[in-house]
């Protein structure tokens, strides 16, 4: 009764036709066709709808993500990072690739063979990180255009900026160590442990505590940034060289440390890269 009382028409008769019952169930056959002609196409291979999206609007409604996920994994450049076979300036872009998940060639440089490929690379010093063949010098250059790209710059300028001003400032103390560390006169490196000791190394890492703390035990804001593993790997050489009690001192600094550190891509790699002494 429903489907004649729809389709009388006024001060007629309500029993339909011959030709409409016909006409009413073509009909709902064309709608149940064309419904499923929709899910077909809309479930067409990437690459036939790559062909016919320029004929129609339908491949507009693909969802935007998922879209764009694809498009990234076509447009996923090749990584070579070249350094040698320590941690050195070069571990902080190996956990932002591990962190990430993205390949790359991790090319370790026997020191013997240095002399004969330093020509070759920009500015004669490693580390260098050759994307699709074009090669890009200066490891804190590198880490940035990754961090950025790979969402771990901060959420925004004024954070991609902090990130800056930690990771300049510790390179800052990285250089005042690395002196310490190639002294070769033994007197003289016992000087410069004292000034270390009671001078320069407080200084620095009272500054950096106060501002781990604050953030909540992240180097900038409330989330891991490539700061943080700048930090993390700066913080397991400095163990290394005076001793695991050397933080004692900075519970916000080995927190910050020891939860880089297990960040689950962060374990895989720890326990597949080579062990170095730096």
């Amino acid at each position: 009764m429903g489907e004649a009382t729809r389709f009388a028409t006024p001060g007629a008769r309500a029993t339909p036709s011959r030709e409409r019952q016909v006409e009413s169930k073509e009909r709902r056959q064309n709608l149940w066709i064309g419904s499923h002609e929709f899910t077909v196409v809309f479930s067409l291979s990437r690459a036939l709808l790559e062909c016919l999206s320029s004929f129609t609007l339908v491949f507009d409604c693909r969802p935007k993500s998922a879209w764009n996920l694809l498009r990234m994994a076509e447009e996923q450049p090749s990584y070579k990072l070249i350094y040698f076979n320590a941690r050195g300036r070069a571990e902080h872009i190996r956990y932002i690739f591990a962190h990430a998940g993205v390949d790359y060639i991790d090319e370790r440089i026997p020191k013997e063979r240095w002399p004969e490929i330093k020509k070759s690379m920009p500015y004669g010093m490693l580390p260098v990180l050759e994307i699709d063949g074009n090669p890009i010098a200066q490891s804190n250059a590198v880490a940035r255009f990754l961090a950025r790209k790979y969402g771990l710059a901060g959420e925004n300028e004024w954070e991609s900026m902090l990130c800056d001003v930690l990771v300049d400032t510790l390179s800052d103390l990285k250089l005042v160590l690395f002196q310490y560390r190639t002294e070769e006169d033994i007197f003289k490196k016992e000087e410069k442990k004292v000034k270390l000791l009671k001078e320069t190394i407080p200084f620095y890492l009272n500054k950096f505590e106060q501002t781990i703390v604050k953030n909540g035990g992240y180097a900038v804001g409330t989330r891991t940034t490539w700061a943080d593993f700048v930090f993390a790997v700066a913080l397991e050489n400095f163990e290394q060289i005076f001793g695991t009690s050397a933080l004692d001192n900075y519970p916000g600094l080995r927190g910050l440390k020891q939860r880089v550190h297990e960040i689950p891509t962060i374990v895989d790699w720890l326990a597949k890269r080579p062990q170095t002494d730096f």
